[in-house]
This record gives C-alpha cells, structure tokens and sequence, in this order.
C-alpha cells in the first residue's frame, strides 16, 4: 500500500503472505506514509536515509537516489508522511531544495526516446 502501486494488489487471489496487513490497510482506508519521486536540486545524489526535511518537520526519508541524464538532475524516492506527499510540494533534503512529484518520474510524451 505504501509503494502507491494499487494495481499490484489483488484482492480476490487467494491467500498469501501479508494479505492480511493489506486488507487492515484498505479497511482502515489510508497510510500514514507513501513513496513518492523527489526531484533535487543538483546533479549529486542523496544518500540512502537522508531525512526530508518540511519546514524544521523531519516529513519522510529517502531510499535511493541517481543522477537522471534525462532530467538532468538528481531523482530519489522517498517514503512520506501524511500531509507532505502532494507533487509539487517543495521539501529540503540535506540542504538543497527538492520538489515532490508523482511515480514514474516520466510518463506520457517524456518517455520517447531522442
């Protein structure tokens, strides 16, 4: 439920292991955090468990971080709470300003190739 990647839950399969954490989730109708695409400022990436910082509010911590060629500039992913995890949202992660935005990074038109 946190990776925000509904399509790879069924609901209807059989039983298998953590169905039951997924069922309490959807019953309960919400996460407390989500894993959300961070574009950073820079071309360095960031290291795994740097804290996102909201404000002087620790709102998540990032999994991993590379350098996209495409976008040119660093790109994480992070696990963020409640409250923080809307795209567009501005967030600092180890000093320098990043944005929150939707999974996959490139969707639609970005994705051809030159």
């Amino acid at each position: 439920m946190e990776v925000n990647r509904p399509q790879a839950i069924s609901y209807t399969k059989g039983c298998y292991l953590g169905q039951e954490t997924i069922v309490m989730a959807r019953d309960r109708g919400q996460v407390n955090r989500l894993m959300m695409g961070l574009k950073v400022e820079g071309d360095t990436p960031l290291a795994a468990g740097a804290k996102v910082m909201r404000g002087n509010d620790e709102v998540g911590q990032v999994t991993s971080s590379v350098f996209s060629p495409r976008l040119g500039q660093a790109i994480a992913l992070a696990y963020l709470r409640r409250g923080s995890w809307d795209a567009g949202t501005e967030i600092v992660v180890d000093g320098r300003p990043a944005v929150v935005c939707a999974l996959p990074f490139l969707s639609g038109a970005d994705t051809t190739l030159p």
